[in-house]
């Protein structure tokens, strides 16, 4: 049976090492994608995800175990990246692919019950929609990424980023309507 959160946590607080391990393990990996989507960048993605798990070390007996790990861990992520972009004084705008170039996005979508016409359409669509997604202000496209990619509620966007409740679901809300728009404006037919 695998150990939650809490406990590996409280196991590597009492000393044992291999505890963060198996948090290294479990999130490195999705916290490298989540960073990875922000910054389109493989070497500074990993970097900041580096930097991440030193802070989340560094600071492990701060963590409250009332709250989500997960919440707690992505909050760090979130926070260094922005420090990051900051310091680049570029927002860049990535694409939902992982260093080996896999697009979990777009490939979580793939019904491979399609016939050959229908594939090809389909992966033009799905180019279509991550081309779309890299033009939306990283604002939207992190809470798309957080909710959608990464399955966190709202209320862990919320904590994550440090903003109310409905503040992060009315810019769900627009990022929507602006990826739509996004969507629409690029099937429209060309005079």
């Amino acid at each position: 049976m695998d150990k939650t959160d809490q406990q590996l946590v409280t196991e590597h607080l009492d000393g044992d090492e291999k505890a963060f391990h198996g948090i290294l393990k479990r999130y490195l990996k999705p916290i490298y994608a989540f960073i990875y989507r922000l910054t389109d960048n493989q070497d500074m993605s990993e970097d900041i995800a580096q930097d991440t798990f030193i802070k989340v070390w560094k600071n492990l007996d701060k963590y409250d175990t009332k709250y989500s790990f997960k919440t707690w861990l992505y909050t760090i992520a979130h926070n260094t990246t922005l420090d990051w972009l900051k310091k680049k004084k570029a927002i860049v705008f990535s694409s939902f692919e992982d260093s080996e170039g896999e697009n979990y996005f777009t490939t979580s979508l793939a019904d491979n019950t399609l016939l050959p016409d229908e594939l090809f359409l389909q992966e033009e669509n799905k180019k279509l929609l991550t081309e779309s997604l890299d033009k939306l202000p990283l604002l939207y496209k992190e809470i798309l990424t957080l909710h959608y990619q990464q399955e966190l509620s709202f209320i862990e966007i919320a904590h994550i980023v440090n903003k109310p409740l409905e503040t992060i679901r009315s810019q769900h809300r627009r990022g929507l309507i602006l990826l739509r728009k996004i969507l629409t404006d690029t099937n429209a037919p060309k005079n």
